[in-house]
């Protein structure tokens, strides 16, 4: 059983490399510094699609870091304002 998950894991991360080595292959085709000059020179196609990159596996889910940051500035200003109001609750002198 663990051989099995092994082996599906290794099929899994060999056919990541393939497509990206394949997204690499077009992409570095269209940095050729010849295609790049003609480009330029509007003498071949400026309009051509992005290539296309394999979706990151794995992508983050959950709230922004952004929203938590808020959360915990705005948490801790009413928390100070409840620490700092029960001290003024029974003055001492």
């Amino acid at each position: 059983m663990p051989g099995q998950v092994v082996e599906r894991d290794a099929d899994k991360l060999e056919e990541l490399a393939e497509r990206t080595a394949e997204a690499d292959a077009a992409f570095r085709r269209k940095l050729q510094p010849s295609l790049m000059v003609k480009r330029a020179k509007r003498e071949a196609p400026t309009d051509a699609k992005p290539g296309g990159r394999p979706k990151p596996i794995g992508k983050r889910k959950g709230p922004s870091p952004w929203v938590v940051l808020g959360g915990a500035i705005v948490g801790g200003y009413f928390l100070a304002k409840v620490v700092d109001g029960r001290g003024h609750g029974n003055p001492s002198d």
